[in-house]
């Protein structure tokens, strides 16, 4: 009987410890430029935003994640344009253009620098 309760006890502790896993959802203060989509996409009001986030800091992690690290930029593409501001990148907008497999490069009129999508299969989270 002392068994079977340490064995639930392991099983029920590493449940919980892979519920609140944020190793792969490592926080970068430069993504909160990505903030105002989330709560867009979300429905969330910026006064509801802190309140929102203490309570889905799981789910705040991944959403950030996928606003702000399943694409790059890749910069000076075109020898000229506009220099493209990440932060104006609305991801969702391109996810249509995603791959499978393999990276596909978003190239956006009027700017020198193109967007870089990561293929489905490098992606940690996607809403």
């Amino acid at each position: 009987m002392k068994k079977i309760l340490i064995t639930i006890s392991l099983l029920f502790s590493l449940a919980v410890k892979s519920q609140t896993d944020f190793s792969e959802f490592k926080y970068d203060p430069n993504s909160e430029k990505f903030i105002p989509y989330i709560c867009q996409k979300l429905g969330i009001k910026k006064e509801e935003f802190s309140t929102w986030k203490k309570s889905n800091n799981l789910l705040f992690h991944k959403q950030l994640w996928y606003y702000s690290k399943s694409f790059y930029v890749k910069r000076n593409f075109y020898s000229e344009g506009e220099k493209l501001d990440e932060s104006i990148i609305d991801i969702s907008r391109f996810e249509y253009y995603r791959r499978d497999s393999t990276e596909n490069t978003i190239v956006i009129p009027g700017f020198r620098d193109a967007i870089v999508l990561l293929p489905n299969n490098q992606l940690k989270y996607k809403p």
